[in-house]
């Protein structure tokens, strides 16, 4: 995957000639894992509503190609957004189903009457996968009416089920799950990730939104494989007030930094453009320096091509303060107290003096005030002597000057991510100069003299006390705060209490708030959200947000019939036993409740009775042929492939595969063998740790086939099975099992005992006919036969030898 730090990200959007926001307002970023999690929330949320999807059966006919596919009892889970071909130029997202179980066979017609080629099992280790295409643009994204950031599967197109790697079988496949999806209830059909909301912060008002998708990296070779590929949802937001913005190409950056250090999952990026209006610190800035100023005031603004000041310089005003009095505390001499009276005239500060009063913008986003003035001030002191035979002393009068220079510089900072400018650099001096008195030192005693120094020392301050706490309390104590975290929670909502939380707040032009989508500290969570487990396995549940006792339950999902498992009041979950399920898997939530609060949330857990899975469990093929195989298992370690049992000169191979997000490939034999109607090759996958296997079988076809099978459901347990050559019956016939449960008679009829797991069984048959030595046919009969008559109307094959 491409780098996308954090810094490279900045550098990026420091860069002038860099379009960030293409004219929109806000774009909200959520990676796939946490987009994902939420769906899965929806999915399972919706069995206590009855809205899930049933289960599909249906049946797939290529008329023209002479195949056909049955689907039996095929359950989805949880659509989950994919990014094989996830592209910005493109409005339409991509979403994958997994097919957790189900049945999948394959027909071929031959003389008039359908055959069984494959059998294949889905189940929770290993399965095909659902692909579709969701136009985006049919999301209505209008706040105020349908504010929903949501997935509505009945504007889909493209649709493609992995049941093979024919690119045709599978369009031909999704188009019945096309058609279903059309007509689902919304209930079932739709997904909610959240909504924009109108928000509370003035002037954080969202109009409208459109939604994309776009991947991290290089698309996978496939759409399973793709599940792993990272990507994002984007959301882009139009606020009121504001114009729709363009269409955003495929060279747009991704905008979530992977930082090694950190758990980037979210961005929200806001338009400098849009936000410094909003915010109005520049004009906030101006309003305060222009509030120094008494009376009339003008200043010669600039302003940018938004509108935004650049620069404000004062041509008249001024700081004005008017003359006073003030009683300096009693001061000891020689043998007296003396109460200094302080007259100090009005101090006027020019505004447009040496270095008018201004306000500048540089090109980094820096703004400066500066201001050098100066003005004069007369003081007169008269004493109030107490003591014994006080003195009358005179009156004194005093003129300073005093020159005033002032820099600072405002910006915007982050700060505990949030946004906030400020003053980030002051320098304020004041200097006074005594011009002339009517004191004479020649004429006045020492001791007068360093009273009167000491009383100057006080009148100096007179001033510097007047004018700095009025440009300090003006100024430097200016600063706006805006809460860019908490206004973003407010508009982006997330459904099931996750919220955007910031990590680190950027403003290198646009603001960028990069963070994660985690829960609310208000909303109950377990973890893991989602568990795929062995039977009779245990899982540690830990639940964040809770303040009061919790209560841990366990629901089986597709109904009470079967045991859930137990769970104890620690949230230590023990799966049901294999034999207690009754299937491959089964589905289970688990509910941890604060009653005091009456909050929720759950898990959703998976038990396999299986470890280990192979597919397709059957498959034929011709000489020389090569069948793509699969296998899936919990846990890690290595997995190793067979041959059972080979026999040289008929058995064939098993290799890696060469195809793009391939396992493993069976190599038929490529030379015919004689006598024999075909070779039956048995393949074994073996955990290396466990030391379990699965198998799957291939049957390799050796010579042509004249000799035809049916298979007629009598009941649950029996068929009735029939050759005939050119429609005609043959007799007699010799009937041979070779793989399956149960035993075939003289007559044809095949009984099954107990089918247990078994998915088929093969059987042959052997006739007679004139002016041959026999005819040889075979039939795959899918089991359990109460589920798959409907597959064994016609059946199968023969083949002369």
């Amino acid at each position: 995957m491409a780098t996308h730090t954090l810094e490279s990200l900045l550098q990026w959007m420091r860069d002038p000639d860099t379009n960030v926001m293409w004219g929109w307002n806000m774009i909200a970023v959520m990676a796939r894992n946490k987009t994902n999690q939420i769906l899965m929330q929806e999915y399972l949320a919706r069995y206590d509503a009855d809205s899930y999807l049933p289960a599909i059966t249906a049946e797939v006919v290529a008329e023209d190609s002479g195949f056909k596919q049955v689907i039996h009892d095929y359950q989805l889970d949880a659509p989950r957004l994919s990014f094989t071909h996830a592209d910005l130029d493109d409005a339409r997202a991509q979403l994958a189903m997994a097919v957790l179980g189900g049945v999948q066979i394959g027909l071929r017609k031959n003389l008039d009457l359908w055959h069984v080629t494959s059998i294949s099992e889905a189940d929770p280790l290993q399965g095909p996968w659902l692909t579709l295409e969701l136009n985006l643009e049919e999301v209505p994204g209008t706040v105020g009416e349908d504010n929903r950031v949501r997935l509505d599967l009945q504007h889909s197109d493209n649709f493609r089920l992995t049941l093979s790697g024919d690119e045709y079988e599978q369009r031909l496949s999704g188009d019945v799950f096309k058609d279903l999806f059309n007509e689902l209830p919304p209930q079932q059909r739709v997904f909610v990730l959240g909504s924009i909301e109108p928000g509370g912060a003035q002037g954080f008002r969202p109009q409208s939104f459109t939604l994309r998708t776009q991947s991290a990296g290089e698309p996978a070779a496939d759409a399973r494989s793709a599940q792993d590929l990272d990507g994002a949802l984007l959301v882009f937001v139009r606020m009121q007030g504001s114009d729709e913005g363009d269409q955003v190409g495929a060279s747009f950056r991704y905008l979530i930094p992977n930082d090694a250090d950190q758990d980037f999952s979210a961005t929200v990026v806001l338009s400098r453009r849009w936000l410094r209006p909003l915010i109005g610190a520049e004009d906030k800035l101006f309003e305060a320096v222009q509030s120094l100023l008494t009376g009339n005031s003008t200043f010669a603004r600039q302003y940018d091509s938004d509108g935004i000041i650049r620069s404000a310089v004062a041509q008249d005003g001024e700081l004005y303060f008017a003359e006073s009095g003030s009683t300096l505390i009693p001061m000891p001499f020689m043998n007296f107290m003396i109460t200094t009276q302080i007259y100090c005239s009005g101090i006027r500060l020019l505004a447009n003096s040496t270095r008018p009063l201004s306000m500048q913008a540089d090109a980094q986003g820096h703004f400066d005030v500066s201001w050098e003035t100066s003005a004069e001030v007369g003081y007169v002191l008269t004493f109030d002597v107490t003591g014994n035979n006080p003195p009358d002393l005179p009156t004194k009068v005093y003129k300073y000057r005093y020159d005033l220079s002032l820099s600072a510089r405002y910006e915007f900072v982050e700060s505990d991510n949030d946004l906030s400018f400020k003053e980030v650099h002051w320098d304020l001096d004041l200097t006074s100069t005594q011009l002339e008195s009517n004191a004479s030192a020649t004429s006045e005693g020492a001791e007068w003299l360093l009273f009167i120094w000491k009383v100057l020392l006080e009148v100096e301050k007179v001033v510097r006390h007047k004018v700095e706490p009025k440009l300090k309390d003006a100024l430097q104590a200016f600063g706006i705060n805006i809460p860019i975290g908490a206004m973003i929670k407010d508009c982006v909502k997330l459904n099931f209490g996750h919220a955007i939380e910031s990590l680190k707040l950027r403003r290198p032009r646009d603001t960028g708030v990069f963070g994660r989508i985690n829960p609310l500290t208000t909303t109950l969570v377990v973890s893991p959200s989602q568990v795929l487990m062995p039977a009779g396995g245990t899982q540690q549940f830990q639940m964040t947000g809770a303040s009061q006792g919790i209560e841990w339950s366990v629901h089986e999902l597709a109904g009470p019939q079967r045991s859930a498992g137990s769970i104890s009041p620690q949230g230590l979950y023990r799966a049901p036993a294999a034999d207690a399920i009754g299937g491959h898997f089964q589905r289970v939530r688990v509910t941890a409740s604060e009653p005091a609060s009456g909050k929720r949330s759950s898990a959703l857990v998976t038990v396999g009775t299986n470890a280990l899975t192979i597919n397709p469990l059957y498959q034929e093929c011709s000489v020389g042929e090569r069948v793509e195989l699969q296998a899936g298992r919990l846990g890690e370690g290595s997995l190793q492939w067979s041959i059972k049992s080979p026999v040289a000169g008929e058995s064939g191979t098993v290799v890696p595969s060469e195809l793009p997000g391939g396992d493993h490939t069976y190599c038929a034999v490529d030379k015919k063998v004689r006598g024999k109607l075909f070779v039956l090759d048995e393949i074994e996958v073996c955990d290396t740790i466990t030391g379990q296997a699965r198998s799957a079988h291939v049957l390799v076809l050796m010579w042509l086939v004249t000799l035809s099978i049916t298979a007629q459901v009598v009941d649950e347990q029996t068929a009735q099975l029939t050759a005939l050559t050119d429609q005609e019956l043959v007799g007699p016939v010799e009937w041979q099992l070779w793989l399956g449960p149960g035993a075939v008679d003289a007559q044809g009829v095949y009984r099954v005992s107990e089918p247990g797991t078994a998915r088929f069984a093969l059987m042959s048959a052997k006739a007679p006919i004139p002016d041959d030595d026999y005819v040889t046919g075979y039939i795959i009969v899918p089991l359990p036969l109460s589920e798959f008559a409907r597959a064994l109307d016609d059946g199968p094959h023969s083949a002369r030898t």
